[in-house]
């Protein structure tokens, strides 16, 4: 089934993303980076949901971005109060739309 951005998780959640494709020997693991409830996480619930029409970058995708990093960093920047920070190494989180010249 596909999500969202159209994507498929082929790992469970928290298990990490390979640095080497197809081998699960070196992994980026996971981790919380903050949680909510009420009626903050009511709205980014919904918000998440109408992701697909609204989030600029839907059908790209590259490793310094825009990428899924890019995107986490596009919801937390659309809810300030949350709180939460990408660590200093989330490639693609500081990602900007490049202006095309042609």
């Amino acid at each position: 089934r596909h999500g969202a951005l159209g994507l498929r998780a082929l790992l469970p959640p928290f298990c990490g993303v390979a640095v080497v494709p197809f081998s699960d020997k070196w992994l980026w693991k996971g981790r919380l980076i903050g949680k909510t409830n009420g009626e903050l996480a009511q709205q980014m619930i919904v918000f998440i949901k109408m992701s697909q029409e609204k989030y600029p970058f839907c059908f790209q995708y590259s490793f310094f971005g825009p990428n899924s990093n890019t995107y986490i960093q596009w919801i937390l920047d659309n809810f300030p109060r949350f709180g939460a920070q990408l660590p200093w190494n989330a490639f693609g989180k500081n990602y900007k739309k490049r202006k095309q010249f042609f």
